[in-house]
Parts: structure tokens; C-alpha cells; sequence
């Protein structure tokens, strides 16, 4: 059983989203308007349960005033930093299930690493 702390990319990917969504005062509601899909599609992709297609990033992207690049290039840095701290990144979600305390866990890490990284 492993006990070590993991999440995958496309969390990482959906927290910085949500996070740059809650920095420009849209609910998710507005941002899930303007990306053409509904507002629980939007909180699976923010929470990591669904991954962004690229087109849902690059809309994504222009609502909230950045780019794709710049979005990825956020998640790259938190990716190293959860990393570094021992929390396995996955590419994407394992197959196997359980784990759903340490999967909280590691999305409170993640939630805080993006907040204080956001402050900078």
C-alpha cells in the first residue's frame, strides 16, 4: 500500500485555472459559460476528475487574460515543487482506486503551494 502523497498533472493544471479564475472575480459558472460547457464540467476539470482538452484550455486562457503557456508553464513549476516536497505527480489518473484521503491531502498541498505562489 503506498502512503506517499500523490496527485496528477491535470490537478495541478485545474487548481491554477480555478486560481486564476477566483484572481479575476469569475465564478465558475461565467468561466464555464465562456468555455462553452457547463458549470460541473468546469468543477470536474478544475478539481482534476476530467483534464482540459486544448481547446478548453486556450478559451479557458483568454477569459482569464493569460495564456496556455503560461497556465502549463505555472503547473510545470508547482509540479517540481510538490515533487520536491515527496508528492508523486502522475501524468495521468491511476487506474487503480482508494487512496481518497491522501488524494485530499495531496489537493489541500497543492491548493496551498498554488496560493502562496500566487502571492509572489
Amino acid at each position: 500500500m503506498n502512503l506517499q502523497p500523490e496527485t496528477t498533472y491535470s490537478t495541478i493544471v485545474g487548481q491554477i485555472v480555478a486560481n486564476r479564475r477566483r484572481q479575476c472575480h469569475l465564478d465558475q459558472g461565467v468561466l464555464a459559460q465562456r468555455m462553452n460547457v457547463s458549470q460541473p464540467t468546469l468543477s470536474k476539470i478544475e478539481r482534476g476528475d476530467s483534464a482540459f482538452t486544448i481547446e478548453q484550455l486556450t478559451t479557458a486562457s483568454q477569459a482569464l487574460s493569460t495564456t496556455p503557456g503560461k497556465i502549463l508553464a505555472k503547473a510545470d513549476g508547482a509540479r517540481l515543487a510538490l515533487e520536491t516536497q515527496g508528492i508523486i505527480v502522475h501524468d495521468q489518473r491511476p487506474s487503480k482506486t482508494g487512496h481518497v484521503a491522501l488524494a485530499l491531502l495531496s489537493l489541500a498541498a497543492l491548493a496551498l503551494l498554488i496560493g502562496l505562489a500566487a502571492k509572489k
